[in-house]
């Protein structure tokens, strides 16, 4: 193309020095300037003529100015050169100039050279200016540039200045050659050199190449650094026993070799302890490979991955789903996934124990999970997941469920639909809680509270029927008795006061035990100890039940809540035994150690059956347990029916439940 280059060159040279000699004829020269356009325009390579003469009074002018290191220049100031793209006129192009670039006329390209530039084009264009600046007529490069349709063009460029047009650059001929196909080429093979470096230098397996018989290592790559600890030139050569922990395992191996070999098998693949430099054994995954020559095997390919990691989180992983089981198990709570398309459910261990079933019992489809839900509630259940899988939202509901013995429980279960790009259900994934136990404990909460108000209501009937009967009867005999004295003689008003005085001090004292039955005043004042005597005094005197007891570190001072607490179990648990024992002495035992205060209320009498006893049977009872729990303690009954009552509590003494030591009495 350069020759093709030159000799439209020369063509042209000798048609302007015909032209401005006027020797031929003017059809010589209308010959020669038609054998030029037909070259310029037919030649296969892009060729365009620019005039440069703008720039070379730009560069011209900046070397007036004393600039002389025109590659730092134009480095510092990208503007001037994308300035200089621009004082480029293009005067002509050839058709195949038109072709490399997809224009329909050559006006779209004559407009300018910034069309077709890219970044990278910019930065060629910017060494021509350099060389240009520094004296040369000459230029090649390759670059990128793009068509007018925004495809990328890779081209070998070259530049040069016609002859007789060095001092004015009015006439600048460049040529492109199309090398994209090269180019890509070239990447590619490139790009997947690269990766097959990059993929040899990320590899954690170890590759050997071992001779037979005497199993030498004839390559290894540099994997062997990072898993054994050893350089690849200090395995080459060896036998591979050192890599083994004992020749013990290295002989074994060898005769897996060789039982493979007589099988004609193509592949071992196995797991077993390694050693490296340090001596440190760990578990390897090798896969053995074998290849012949001449019909005879002579060498192994064994690649070699060390599997600690894995085997750690192997066990990481079933540590964790033992975890899971434990956990799910203590909370009831268990997980499924159904697979819609194949209509197989698969259950966690918890589930099937909620459900009272074992793996090998169940069906593990949707079908069989709804014959085990309560037949009264089925129908809600499979409107709930029907509409889940039709909306495509989670649900979220509570319901009953059939053990295989009769049972019922109830479970609260959610689920979450996974659909395809068409909006179709493809799996479903959800848990199941067994709220049995909630469920129990809120019927207990709500007959707990039904009997508190109860309670509230017999206290307020017990008090208004003191009130009435007791008090009331006194202030109408007090009263009667200040009618009286208008009527006696003065010299018998005072006995009559003397009476009414006996009925007041009568009064004051029914008035004093109704307020201490209702929460003793001294609880408050003078704290557990005072206030538990005075009421095993009162309770004796009452009941006619002699309380044998015993106490330790009672001089600390508990904040109220604890006060109340223990006052109100020992006072309940006094009270159903003078209902239900029928014993003539009690023992109660109240004591403090380091971290609790302890309660034990005794007695050797009928005792009753715990198992029958519930919300509605006992409130007394739960009511204690409920103060316990309230201040984080816990309550024990033991009894049974003949046997006699063991009531024992203890509370924590966190800073809810004791005082100060300055608070102490």
């Amino acid at each position: 193309m350069s020759e093709e280059i030159r000799e439209a060159n020369s063509i042209g040279n000798k048609l302007r020095h015909e032209i401005k000699r006027h020797k031929q004829p003017t059809k010589n020269l209308n010959k020669a300037r038609d054998r030029y356009r037909s070259l310029f325009e037919n030649v296969p390579i892009s060729i365009w003529e620019e005039d440069f003469s703008s720039v070379k009074t730009y560069l011209d002018d900046l070397r007036s100015k004393g600039i002389e290191r025109f590659r730092e220049y134009f480095k510092n100031k990208p503007q001037e050169v994308t300035n200089c793209v621009k004082m480029v006129r293009v005067t002509d192009i050839n058709r195949a100039t038109l072709r490399m670039y997809k224009a329909n006329s050559k006006k779209k390209l004559l407009s300018g050279l910034s069309q077709v530039f890219t970044k990278d084009t910019y930065r060629v264009f910017r060494e021509e200016l350099v060389a240009l600046a520094e004296g040369y007529t000459h230029f090649e490069s390759e670059a990128l540039t793009r068509t007018l349709k925004g495809d990328d063009k890779y081209v070998y460029l070259t530049l040069s200045i016609a002859p007789d047009y060095e001092d004015t650059w009015e006439r600048v001929l460049l040529s492109l050659t199309d090398i994209t196909a090269r180019k890509r080429v070239e990447d590619e093979v490139k790009s997947s050199h690269e990766y097959l470096e990059r993929l040899n230098n990320s590899l954690q397996e170890v590759i050997f190449r071992v001779k037979l018989p005497d199993r030498t290592i004839a390559y290894v790559n540099r994997a062997i650094r990072s898993v054994f600890g050893y350089e690849e030139d200090e395995c080459l050569g060896k036998t591979t026993e050192f890599l083994y922990p004992s020749r013990k395992d290295y002989l074994n191996f060898g005769g897996m070799l060789e039982k493979t070999m007589l099988e004609q098998r193509e592949a071992i693949h196995t797991e077993r302890l390694m050693k490296r430099k340090t001596g440190e054994l760990f578990p390897a995954e090798i896969t053995t490979t074998f290849l012949e020559e001449d019909g005879k095997i002579t060498r192994v390919i064994s690649i070699l991955r060390d599997v600690t990691r894995r085997q750690r989180a192997e066990d990481k992983l079933r540590l964790s789903e033992t975890r899971l089981k434990e956990a799910q198990r203590i909370a009831h709570l268990g997980n499924w996934d159904w697979n819609i398309v194949t209509n197989e459910l698969l259950w966690s261990d918890e589930i099937y124990r909620i459900f009272g079933l074992t793996p090998g019992q169940f069906g593990a489809t949707y079908e069989a999970f709804l014959n085990s839900v309560h037949p009264e509630d089925r129908k809600f259940v499979e409107r709930s997941v029907n509409e889940a899988l039709l909306k495509g939202r989670p649900y979220d509901i509570n319901h009953r469920i059939m053990l295989p013995d009769g049972t019922v429980r109830n479970v609260h279960e959610k689920g979450e639909v996974t659909l395809d790009k068409k909006g179709k259900p493809l799996r479903m994934v959800g848990a199941v809680h067994d709220i049995t136990e909630i469920k129990r404990a809120e019927e207990e909460l709500r007959v707990l509270s039904r009997r508190l108000v109860q309670i509230q209501e017999e206290e307020r009937r017990t008090i208004a029927q003191e009130l009435h009967d007791e008090i009331g009867q006194s202030l109408t005999v007090i009263k009667l008795l200040l009618d009286r004295t208008k009527q006696v003689p003065p010299e018998n008003i005072e006995s009559t006061l003397d009476e009414a005085e006996v009925q007041v001090n009568r009064l004051m004292s029914q008035v004093r035990n109704l307020s201490l039955d209702l929460r003793p005043s001294m609880l408050d004042d003078l704290g557990l100890l005072p206030t538990l005597l005075w009421y095993f005094d009162n309770y004796a005197a009452k009941a006619q039940i002699k309380v044998n007891f015993k106490h330790s570190g009672l001089q600390m001072h508990f904040q109220s809540e604890l006060r109340v607490a223990a006052y109100r179990i020992i006072q309940e648990a006094l009270t159903n035994v003078a209902r239900y024992a029928s014993v003539p002495e009690v023992d109660v035992a109240v004591w403090l150690d380091q971290e609790m205060l302890w309660i034990r209320i005794q007695d050797n009498g009928n005792g009753f059956d715990t198992t029958a006893i519930s919300p509605g049977t006992s409130g007394g009872l739960f009511g204690m347990h409920e103060r316990a729990s309230s201040l984080e303690g816990e309550l024990t009954i033991d009894s049974a029916l003949g046997k006699g009552t063991t009531i024992t509590a203890r509370f924590p003494l966190t800073d809810k439940g004791k005082g100060s030591k300055e608070n102490s009495k």
